[in-house]
């Protein structure tokens, strides 16, 4: 999952900026009637980079909503393995993080 989370992150990245990209091409053309008018394609191709970033955005959401529900879930075991009160367990020290440096 938290593997997923960046892959994902990384996916949105990569879909704005191919976002920032989408009308590049695009020239302003005085001699049309239309100057400003965009081509059908660009605006797809706009439209659908905006919902794949959303959607990869949802994800980045959802994985890591789930490693968060996880590892609480894992606390709240090792807390009953432990037979730790209420106070014991909120007033104890942070454990030490082992350095292998």
């Amino acid at each position: 999952m938290f593997d997923s989370a960046f892959r994902e992150k990384q996916k949105k990245n990569t879909l704005e900026e191919s976002l920032n990209q989408a009308f590049s091409n695009y020239r302003f053309n005085p001699e049309s009637k239309n100057p400003i008018l965009l081509g059908d394609s660009s605006i797809q191709n706009f439209h659908e980079l905006n919902d794949e970033i959303e959607a990869a955005q949802i994800s980045i959401e959802a994985c890591s909503g789930t490693v968060v529900l996880v590892l609480s879930r894992m606390l709240l075991a090792m807390r009953n393995d432990m037979d730790a009160t209420d106070e014991a367990w909120e007033n104890s020290a942070p454990l030490e993080v082992a350095r292998f440096d």
